[in-house]
């Protein structure tokens, strides 16, 4: 009976599940996709072009920045497109004010999910983002270079290494696998983006760890004349004091917004009661800025959103933060960094890679505490300097003011793809049910296969599918990755339209083998096996006039289980024998 009702549950959650996705056919994001999907093939690529998505084209800033503002002194003939998500236009568009480049011809602003941005997703060279493109519209044609400079040198856990990183790391792990160089801003971040997303034996673009172009302005300084826009801007008059703290609330929802926000404005008052030598500025994170904008109480310590924060880093005195990766590049100015931790349970609730006692500064959850190092700072940095040049030689000694120069010339070039020796598996979690899935399967493969998971969001919509699901991949956590298939059931699929849905899956990843060890069969399933040179699945008529469909041949069966090919090679018993095991 309880499990009656579970499955009843499950079936009017599936029924609410698909209800929204009819919904959301009709979304500018799907609407969008559409567009790119139906004409994917059909433009040459401009070998002059570049596409830009910062933020999800919330924001104009950071390398990318650095990258355009090289190329368009460098490149005459390249145009520059940038996305912008309407809501946000203004201040791209105040941004490129800013920077005087509002007239320039070689730049063009659309807004995202346009079919202008569409086009220029399809046909640009060029892609370049600091983060992940948050819809999964985009994968990356086979001439394309997408560059990926990420958004900074990581205190806070990431990936796998996070509370809840298994499901919240799947699309920046497409992301990473598209992502023909992936701009590292020093060994520290190269070692954990290869662990903690797991990238060793899939990834097969390159990782540059030759400085970071965000930081550049932070070496060389800002122009005069753009240094005086800034100082204007801030309402700077003496020495300033940013703090700058990172978000650790939940974004979702307001209520949690809100109370961060008071925390923050609690601790601006009494640090400019305290010491009124200073201007006191603040720099919120992106995804409350909106939110403190508002509020009338910010105005006289808030810095637009659309100055760079290293722009404002370069004018900056004394940094306040607390698990912010910009106190990295700050180390560059040598000027002092002290740490105020707002959040009592951080460490718990998300986790950091370094200890409190290790950074380069004072750590404090009391604002008096701030006030009284500032007081006596020459005493403080004395203290701190053996740990504060440590850190300046472990995590910014690469940035000599000509990162943006050595990136751009390394990434104008066609990638090499790199070699993979490891066999790479990919095997259909799509329902682990006890019915539908052996889990002896994940005991049984070698540990020296890379192994990856693709699973079906529609099957985890509750915990009888989803207890099923975690029982069983977390058996295999620690050598193993997830990518998850958000789109909705397609059973009109052509092979072009079920490639294209397989590598959205997973990035352009690709496999030596993909095992389906379900019985039953299902558009899911056309995707995936796109993306493997083999297939060893249970027997399944529709699966088999799939596969012969896309030239694949049957080489090999075994009472439930057959292996197919695409290309005739040696078959690997030893393997197929541990993974079936006594079927």
């Amino acid at each position: 009976m309880q499990k009656l009702i579970k499955q009843t549950i499950y079936k009017w959650r599936d029924w609410q599940w698909q209800r929204q996705n009819k919904l959301a056919l009709q979304s500018p994001e799907n609407k969008a996709k559409q567009y790119y999907d139906n004409h994917y093939d059909e433009w040459p690529l401009d070998e002059n072009v570049a596409l830009y998505d910062m933020r999800d084209g919330q924001q104009l800033s950071d390398s990318p920045r650095a990258i355009l503002l090289h190329w368009l002194n460098n490149k005459p003939k390249m145009q520059h497109i940038i996305v912008a998500e309407s809501q946000y236009l203004t201040e791209i568009q105040a941004t490129l004010a800013y920077l005087t480049l509002s007239d320039r011809s070689q730049i063009h602003v659309v807004i995202q999910f346009s079919d202008e941005h569409m086009h220029a997703l399809l046909t640009a060279k060029y892609v370049v983002t600091n983060a992940m493109i948050f819809s999964d519209i985009f994968v990356k044609r086979s001439d394309q270079i997408f560059i990926n400079t990420w958004h900074g040198t990581p205190l806070k856990k990431m990936g796998y290494a996070m509370p809840g990183g298994v499901m919240g790391s799947w699309n920046v792990l497409r992301n990473l696998m598209m992502t023909d160089y992936l701009v590292m801003p020093n060994a520290y971040t190269t070692t954990i983006f290869r662990r903690d997303y797991r990238l060793d034996n899939l990834y097969r673009g390159q990782l540059l760890n030759v400085g970071y172009p965000r930081n550049d302005v932070l070496v060389n300084g800002l122009k005069p004349m753009l240094e005086k826009k800034v100082r204007a801007l801030v309402h700077s008059q003496q020495k300033v004091i940013l703090y700058a703290p990172t978000w650790s609330g939940d974004a979702t929802t307001l209520t949690s917004s809100y109370e961060e926000i008071q925390k923050y404005l609690v601790v601006l008052k009494q640090l400019q009661q305290q010491l009124p030598q200073y201007d006191i500025r603040f720099k919120a994170h992106p995804y409350v800025y909106q939110l403190v904008e508002r509020d009338e109480a910010f105005a006289s310590y808030l810095v637009p959103n659309y100055l760079d924060t290293n722009d404002v880093l370069a004018i900056t005195d004394i940094l306040i933060t607390d698990y912010s990766s910009l106190f990295f590049d700050y180390l560059i100015t040598q000027r002092p960094i002290l740490f105020l931790d707002q959040n009592a349970d951080y460490q718990t609730s998300r986790g950091t890679y370094l200890a409190d006692n290790q950074l380069p500064g004072p750590y404090t959850r009391q604002v008096e505490n701030i006030v009284d190092w500032i007081h006596h700072l020459s005493d403080i940095q004395i203290k701190f300097s053996v740990q504060y040049q440590n850190f300046y030689q472990r995590y910014v000694a690469n940035d000599d003011g000509l990162a943006t120069e050595r990136v751009a010339t390394v990434i104008q070039k066609q990638p090499a793809i790199q070699p993979v020796k490891t066999i790479r598996m990919l095997i259909n979690g799509e329902d682990f049910s006890e019915s539908q899935f052996d889990d002896g399967i994940v005991a049984r493969i070698p540990q020296n296969v890379d192994q990856s998971f693709v699973i079906y969001e529609r099957h985890l919509l509750d915990n009888w599918y989803g207890y099923q699901f975690f029982t069983h991949v977390d058996q295999v956590m620690p050598n193993s990755r997830i990518f998850v298939n958000k789109s909705p059931q397609d059973n009109t699929l052509s092979p072009e339209q079920a490639k294209i849905k397989g590598q959205r899956i997973v990035g352009n990843a690709h496999f030596d083998i993909l095992v389906i060890g379900q019985t039953n069969a299902s558009t899911h399933q056309k995707a995936i096996m796109m993306l493997a040179d083999q297939v060893l699945m249970r027997a399944n008529t529709k699966r088999s006039e799939w596969l012969l469909n896309i030239g694949y041949q049957r080489v090999w069966h075994h009472n439930t289980w057959e292996l197919w090919q695409q290309e005739l090679t040696k078959i690997d018993q030893t393997l197929i024998e541990k993974v079936i095991g006594d079927a």
